[in-house]
C-alpha cells in the first residue's frame, strides 16, 4: 500500500462514517418528528446539521489516514532476499568468529573476521555492492574490514541486517552484533532469534558443517513507545467518536423529550 491507496482508503472511510452518521441521526429526527409542521420549522438548521457531520467524518477519514500512513512509516518495507554477504576462510584450523558493530541504521559496518588456531592465512569477502575482496589474515588470524550494504531499510525506526554468512573453518562458527546505545534487535522478528547476548552484543552460532543464514531486526529505543503513543491517541480519538454517536443516539432525544413541546408563538 503507498500514499495514494492510504488517502482512498482514508475517503471511502470518511464516506462510511458519513453514511452512518445520516443513519443515526435520521432514527432521533424520526423520533423527534412533530405532525403538522413544516419541513423548514422541524429543520430550522439544515445546513449547519450536514456541515457538522461532515465535519466529524472529515475528522474520523483523517485520523483513519494517519493511522494508515504510520503503519507504512514505522514498518514499511520487507526484508531483503538474497544472502550478502558471504564469508569464506580457506585452510581454517578452528571455528571462525564474525563481529559486526553499528552504531545507525545505514551506516557503514565494522567487521573483525577471527580465525581460530593455524594454518589461515586467507579469506575472501563478498557483498552485492563492493563485489568479492580478498582478506588477508594476520599472525593472530584476525581482519577487519567493512561492509556498506549489510542493513537494509524496514521503517522510520528500524532496520533489517542480513548476517554474514560464513563458510569454511573446523568448528562452530560465532556472529556477534554490537549496537548502539540506543539501538536493540528485536529477539521476535529476527530470524532466527539470537542465541546469547553477552557483553552488549548479539550472537548466533552455527554448528560445524552447516550454513546459518540469519537476519537480525534492529529497533531502535524510542520505537516502541512511539507505537504505544500512535494507540493511545487513536483509543482516545475513537472514544471520542463512539461518546458522538452516543450523544447523538441517546442523549439529545431524553433532553428533548424533557423539555416538553414547543410552543407556538
Amino acid at each position: 500500500m503507498n500514499i495514494e491507496d492510504a488517502i482512498k482508503a482514508a475517503a471511502t472511510f470518511a464516506a462510511m462514517v458519513f453514511v452512518l452518521l445520516l443513519l443515526i441521526s435520521a432514527v432521533t429526527l424520526v423520533i423527534r418528528r412533530r405532525k403538522g409542521r413544516s419541513r423548514r420549522e422541524r429543520y430550522p438548521h439544515l445546513g449547519r446539521y450536514f456541515a457538522i457531520r461532515v465535519g466529524i467524518a472529515l475528522g474520523i477519514g483523517g485520523a483513519a489516514f494517519v493511522l494508515i500512513t504510520a503503519g507504512l512509516v514505522l514498518n514499511s518495507h520487507r526484508p531483503p532476499e538474497d544472502n550478502s554477504p558471504a564469508i569464506r576462510v580457506d585452510e581454517a584450523a578452528g571455528p571462525v568468529a564474525v563481529n559486526l558493530g553499528m552504531e545507525d541504521c545505514g551506516g557503514p559496518v565494522d567487521v573483525t573476521l577471527t580465525v581460530a588456531g593455524t594454518g589461515a592465512r586467507n579469506a575472501e569477502v563478498y557483498s552485492d555492492q563492493d563485489g568479492k575482496r580478498p582478506l588477508k589474515l594476520d599472525r593472530q588470524g584476525q581482519a577487519s574490514f567493512e561492509l556498506n550494504d549489510l542493513t537494509a531499510k524496514r521503517g522510520l525506526l528500524s532496520c533489517y541486517i542480513q548476517l554474514p554468512l560464513v563458510r569454511g573453518g573446523t568448528g562452530p562458527t560465532r556472529v556477534s552484533l554490537g549496537l548502539g546505545d540506543q539501538m536493540e534487535v528485536d529477539t521476535v522478528a529476527s530470524i532466527p532469534a539470537p542465541d546469547q547476548y553477552t557483553n552488549g552484543d548479539w550472537v548466533w552460532l552455527c554448528p560445524e558443517g552447516d550454513v546459518c543464514p540469519s537476519l537480525a531486526t534492529v529497533n531502535y529505543a524510542v520505537e516502541d513507545g512511539t507505537k504505544q503513543v500512535i494507540v493511545l491517541v487513536l483509543a482516545a480519538l475513537f472514544g471520542s467518536i463512539i461518546a458522538l454517536f452516543i450523544g447523538e443516539a441517546l442523549i439529545e432525544p431524553v433532553r428533548q423529550k424533557f423539555r416538553g413541546p414547543e410552543r407556538k408563538p
